[in-house]
C-alpha cells in the first residue's frame, strides 16, 4: 500500500498501515460535523463588520441555524439546506419577527462532508494517541496528522465557503445572489442596502 504525506506518495511500513486502517474506520456522526462546520464558519466570519457612510459601524451577527457565530447588532442566520427548501425559507424571511434578518441558505457538497470526515478523523487520531508511549514511528505519524488536520481544516472553510456563494440570501422576501468571490464580503455588500430597512433613523 501507499500513503500519500508531504513529499508526495511512500510506501507504508506496517504501523503506518495499522495507523490509516484505524482511521478509516473513524465515523462522523452528524452532531459532530455540525461542530465542525460551527468552528470552520466562526473563522470565516470572525470580525465581519458594515460600516456605513464611514462613520458609523455596525458588527455582524453571524448564526447558522440556532447556534451563535459572532455576536454584533445586524443579524444573518445562515441555514444549510436542500436546494428544494429556499422557497421555505424565502417565506420565512417575510415573518414580522424577521423582518430585520438576512437569511443565507446554502447547500454543502459532498465534497464538503468529505473535507469534514477527514478532518474529524486526523482530530480522533491525535486524541486517542498524544502523549501515548509507543513504537518509535507514533511521533511521526502524529507529526504527519497534525499537518493534515491544518490542511482539512483550511479546506474545509474553502468548502463552505464556495456552498455559500452558490446559496442565496433572502430579505423579508426577497432573494439575492451573494456578490463576489469571498463569502465575509458577501454579507457586507448585502446587509449596505438593508441597513436603512433596519434603523430607518440612522442620520
Amino acid at each position: 500500500m501507499v500513503r500519500q504525506g508531504d513529499g508526495g506518495y511512500k510506501l507504508q511500513s506496517p504501523e503506518e498501515k495499522s495507523w490509516e486502517r484505524e482511521r478509516q474506520g473513524i465515523e462522523l456522526r452528524p452532531a459532530a460535523e455540525h461542530q465542525l462546520r460551527r468552528e470552520a464558519l466562526a473563522r470565516l466570519f470572525e470580525g465581519v463588520a458594515v460600516t456605513v457612510q464611514n462613520r458609523r459601524t455596525f458588527r455582524v451577527r453571524v448564526q447558522l441555524g440556532d447556534s451563535v457565530l459572532t455576536d454584533g447588532e445586524l443579524a444573518v442566520v445562515l441555514e444549510d439546506l436542500d436546494r428544494e427548501e429556499f422557497d421555505r425559507l424565502r417565506e420565512r424571511s417575510r415573518e414580522s419577527e424577521r423582518e430585520h434578518v438576512l437569511f443565507w441558505a446554502f447547500e454543502a457538497s459532498s465534497e464538503t462532508h468529505r473535507v469534514a470526515t477527514e478532518l474529524h478523523r486526523s482530530r480522533e487520531m491525535i486524541r486517542r494517541y498524544e502523549g501515548v508511549s509507543g513504537s518509535q514511528e507514533l511521533p511521526a505519524l502524529l507529526a504527519e496528522e497534525r499537518r493534515r488536520q491544518e490542511r482539512f481544516e483550511r479546506a474545509l472553510r474553502e468548502c463552505l465557503e464556495a456552498d455559500l456563494l452558490r446559496g442565496e440570501l433572502f430579505f423579508r422576501g426577497s432573494a439575492d445572489q451573494p456578490s463576489g468571490s469571498d463569502a465575509a464580503l458577501a454579507p457586507r455588500i448585502a446587509l449596505l442596502s438593508k441597513i436603512p430597512h433596519v434603523y430607518p433613523h440612522l442620520d
